[in-house]
């Protein structure tokens, strides 16, 4: 059977990957001001839409200074929940 619709995280991963420039300007609106929580859903699905498998985690527990300085504090409790 035909599904008539797709999901919202299949349409917002569907718009990622066809056009770069907006997931770019996705994630600069979020460094700009978002939250913590904002940010990190938007590195899964930019992730997501590009076939990588995030390991957000691993990185921060790695002390990658670049994943770190953007997460922040505390960021490593929330990927691990």
């Amino acid at each position: 059977m035909i599904t008539p619709y797709i999901s919202h995280d299949e349409a917002t991963a569907k718009s990622l990957r066809n056009n770069p420039s907006v997931a770019a300007e996705y994630l600069n609106s979020l460094l700009a001001d978002g939250s913590q929580q904002e940010l990190m859903l938007a590195f899964r699905r930019i992730a997501d839409a590009f076939g990588m498998k995030l390991r957000t985690g691993e990185c921060l527990k790695r002390g990658s200074p670049k994943l770190s300085r953007i997460a922040g504090e505390g960021a490593n409790s929330m990927l691990t929940k």
